[in-house]
């Protein structure tokens, strides 16, 4: 069974790499803002070593989903090297961004050794990645292109527009700058969820994280772990392949009860806007540290697969009480709603702003079902 890999890279491990921006993408549209966005959040980075691993922390960028391509495949007739080209799904943009930043850097490091930089072959432009190699700010602080004459792209000039304004960031930044600091940070402190994709159509999903608006998944990404062979303390081949698609068919079991609407009001109002509702059982796993304490995971909204993936990365990790884990929190909540004493009184105590995972750990505190139903007793009476 083939399987979408999933892993942190960072930018380090992008250098020297060849990625091919096919045609169903749009252009190059990032603006003077998200650069500026970009560049500010990895320059105020501090890095911090973990206690427990005493490894540093890093800055994390939302994904980037690749396809390997086949070295036949006749996009690539042109190229003489067609092994090891990475088919760009999603993220192109911060792709992009990363090269005219280490390019730009590179330019300005004069007399010191130049970071290596990453291929970018665009569908639409033959020209592009070319025209990349050429940006340079000339005298009077405006970008040109070595003389070079290239079409009036609206690409070009947003790749323009983003290389101006990683010079004039910098510019600003003045004598409070560390240069090296900054691409330290930058090329071995920063890091991009990578999600490769093996059997999926490319275009179904391109269609689904872009036209659809609808992006990677916590749930997604952390299926990915439970289902990478690596993480399972397996050796014979037919024992790991039936034990995913257990765990994969009890996934869709979780995630068919939790579609259930009258099942998912009990437990939330109705304003969840995520594409799958078993993320929630992971957000209650992460919040409440279950699984331990794994240093920095961040605060935005990939922290959760960051968590699991740094409990699947400890030499603690163990997939199948992982699992267990998982599967108690939604047969708890079965159990809950099939009860008709506890039905009422949690979803009662959920309307009146109680939270779900101070419910679920005083569920699990309590010795008895009776014992916890008398706990609701005394919270109900209070309010």
């Amino acid at each position: 069974m083939a399987e979408n890999m999933i892993d942190l890279r960072s930018v380090s491990d992008l250098l020297g790499m060849k990625f091919y921006i096919p045609s169903y993408q749009r252009g190059y549209r990032w603006t003077e803002q998200q650069v500026m966005d970009l560049l500010n959040d990895i320059n105020e980075f501090k890095p911090e070593k973990n206690k427990d691993t005493n490894e540093e922390t890093w800055y994390c960028l939302q994904p980037l989903v690749v396809r390997r391509m086949d070295e036949n495949d006749s996009r690539l007739e042109k190229e003489n090297d067609r092994i090891d080209w990475y088919e760009v799904i999603d993220g192109q943009q911060r792709l992009t961004t990363i090269f005219l930043t280490i390019h730009y850097f590179n330019e300005m490091w004069v007399g010191k050794l130049k970071t290596l930089l990453p291929t970018i072959k665009y569908a639409t432009r033959n020209d592009g990645f070319e025209f990349l190699k050429c940006l340079e700010i000339n005298d009077d602080q405006n970008v040109h292109t070595q003389g070079k004459v290239f079409k009036d792209y609206i690409d070009y000039h947003f790749m323009k527009l983003a290389y101006k304004t990683i010079h004039d960031w910098a510019r600003e930044m003045g004598a409070t700058f560390n240069n090296n600091d900054f691409q330290s940070k930058f090329i071995h402190r920063t890091k991009v969820i990578w999600y490769e994709s093996v059997d999926e159509d490319p275009i179904k999903v391109f269609t689904r994280l872009n036209i659809g608006k609808i992006s990677l998944t916590n749930a997604e990404l952390i299926k990915a772990l439970f289902l990478n062979r690596s993480n399972f303390h397996v050796s014979n081949d037919n024992h790991l392949k039936l034990r995913q698609q257990e765990i994969a068919s009890e996934w869709d079991n979780i995630e068919y009860t939790l579609q259930n609407d009258e099942f998912w009001l009990f437990l939330h109002e109705d304003c969840y806007d995520r594409p799958t509702r078993i993320d929630f059982i992971f957000d209650l796993i992460c919040e409440q540290k279950v699984l331990g304490e794994f240093g920095n995971i961040g605060t935005d909204e990939y922290k959760t697969f960051r968590y699991f993936y740094e409990y699947f990365k400890s030499k603690s990790s163990d997939i199948e009480n992982c699992w267990r884990i998982v599967k108690s929190y939604s047969q708890t909540f079965k159990e809950w709603f099939n009860d008709v004493e506890l039905y009422h009184y949690i979803g009662y105590l959920i309307h009146q702003g109680e939270k779900l995972g101070e419910l679920c750990k005083k569920w699990n505190e309590e010795k008895s079902k009776e014992d916890f139903i008398a706990k609701l007793k005394v919270i109900i009476k209070d309010i």
